[in-house]
């Protein structure tokens, strides 16, 4: 995120646990593991206007003393593919295939929707999608849905495409953040994260 504080990633994280934090701007907090905010008498405050985001391998705890004012936001979630505020830090799990394209190496892996690598992430603005879908989803009158969805669940972008391998998708005039992207194709959907910086 542009402009946004971004924490070292460490396997656990306490944050605002033997002072007072106060957020005015954006914060990113990142553990491999776990994610303890506020708690003994200590306070956590996000204020008017200012984001926070939490991600975590595994949890995120948070205790009383966590306040967010009016028209403040606060993000906590639990990875699942190794990305963090920063971008993919952690190697999956599961075996990845590089795919080389125009000089850019994309990781792709195996999944039960839709798979879709999108590039560059993070983003200053405009992103490639590309679908990786047998050659003959390309035939005839094929369209998918193209969703972007940002950090509060508002469905910034919702077009139907006709099916092509690759789509040029602008996040222009977008507030910077972490955004879903969802496609769905023949009652098939895959979702990424894209961060706007």
């Amino acid at each position: 995120v542009d402009g946004a504080v971004l924490h070292d990633i460490q396997d656990h994280l306490v944050v605002a646990g033997n002072q007072n934090v106060t957020v005015d701007d954006q914060d990113c907090f990142n553990a491999y593991k776990t994610i303890i905010v506020a708690g003994q008498g200590y306070s956590f405050t996000v204020e008017s206007g200012a984001e926070a985001v939490f991600i975590a391998g595994e949890s995120i705890h948070l205790l009383p003393g966590v306040t967010v004012k009016h028209g403040g936001y606060l993000h906590a979630y639990i990875t699942d593919d190794g990305i963090y505020c920063a971008g993919p830090v952690a190697e999956p799990e599961e075996p990845v295939a590089e795919e080389v394209i125009t000089d850019v190496i994309v990781p792709q892996r195996e999944r039960d929707g839709l798979c879709f690598a999108l590039y560059p992430n993070p983003t200053t603005g405009s992103f490639t999608i590309e679908l990786n879908i047998g050659d003959d989803a390309y035939s005839g009158e094929q369209t998918v849905l193209l969703e972007v969805i940002n950090t509060l669940g508002k469905r910034v972008r919702s077009e139907r495409l006709p099916m092509h391998p690759q789509y040029e998708v602008s996040l222009s005039g977008e507030q910077p953040g972490i955004y879903i992207i969802r496609i769905t194709h023949n009652n098939t959907t895959g979702v990424e994260r894209i961060i706007k910086r």
